[in-house]
């Protein structure tokens, strides 16, 4: 009911008429239609969250993972005891490492035996290795030269080392190879081979007769040799001289510089007596000036 003067307002006037066509109306029903089946294959497959990107709408579903998350108040304790376990287990892996290490340099004769240390008879286990034949055959390439001999050597700088045998042609030390009655399977290796960083001189070396004889050779008959000033492309100096490869020509252009030079000399030597000579003179006339000067102010005259 409309109380007092009110009026309706006029609907016709503010309505407005949509027009939606049949195209857009299908688009939308097509829209719809695909998003139903969208979330339909979601939940068939446990998923239940969806988000919208973009003008299409992307269904994306998260699973809460419920082996991670636990509601349980002795998960932290659970997740820091196996932290702990960890932390044992790494600790032991590395004790038994150096342990090994450490009988492997027994084993080396690298240190001596401490029954405080190990708990292993490493002479026992070695006979009885021996007396078996089946002694460990691990691939490791730390057991490779166990059987080595541990030798003293004195490498390139003078430093004094304890080397196995079979690495010490590494450092120089070749002669450790030499062939023996106990040992007649290792040969002498040839001293002439370089091994490791070495460097080379005197690697034709002659005889000393050779030498000598290179040595005290007569060296007049030997050609003269020139600078060949085309030889290589290079700036000149302003007093630089290109001499001819021609023996005779080259012969007779020096012999006109060192004709030239004699002759700057010559008149160099004239030009320096000239110039004392001037000097001598200009010295007299000025003592001659001085004492005339001396003389006309003793009279009053100056």
């Amino acid at each position: 009911m409309v109380a007092g003067n009110e009026t309706l307002p006029d609907t016709k006037k503010k309505l407005r008429v949509l027009e939606v066509s049949s195209k857009s109306a299908m688009d939308l029903a097509t829209e719809l239609e695909l998003m139903r089946k969208k979330v339909d294959l979601k939940r068939q497959h446990g998923q239940g969250s969806l988000e919208t990107s973009g003008k299409h709408t992307d269904l994306r579903i998260k699973k809460r993972d419920t082996n991670t998350i636990s509601s349980s108040p002795n998960a932290g304790k659970g997740r820091s005891k196996k932290f702990e376990e960890s932390d044992i287990y790494e600790k032991s892996r590395t004790a038994l490492k150096e342990k090994a290490k450490l009988y492997k340099k027994i084993k080396r004769g690298e240190i001596e035996y401490n029954e405080d240390l190990v708990m292993m008879d490493g002479d026992a286990n070695r006979v009885e290795a021996a007396s078996t034949g089946t002694e460990s055959s691990n691939n490791d390439s730390d057991d490779d030269n166990d059987d080595d001999e541990i030798i003293e050597i004195t490498d390139s700088y003078g430093r004094t080392r304890l080397v196995p045998a079979s690495k010490a042609f590494k450092y120089g030390q070749a002669d450790i190879f030499e062939s023996s009655d106990e040992e007649p399977s290792k040969v002498r290796r040839p001293t002439e081979v370089i091994y490791g960083d070495t460097v080379q001189y005197e690697a034709f070396s002659l005889d000393r007769g050779v030498a000598e004889s290179v040595r005290e050779r007569d060296k007049s008959l030997d050609e003269d040799v020139h600078y060949d000033a085309d030889w290589e492309i290079r700036d000149r100096g302003v007093g630089f001289y290109k001499f001819s490869k021609d023996t005779s020509q080259r012969s007779k252009e020096m012999e006109s510089l060192a004709n030239m030079s004699v002759t700057l000399e010559q008149e160099a030597s004239e030009q320096a007596k000239l110039d004392s000579k001037r000097d001598r003179e200009y010295q007299e006339r000025l003592e001659d000036i001085m004492a005339l000067r001396k003389a006309n102010l003793a009279r009053g005259e100056w």
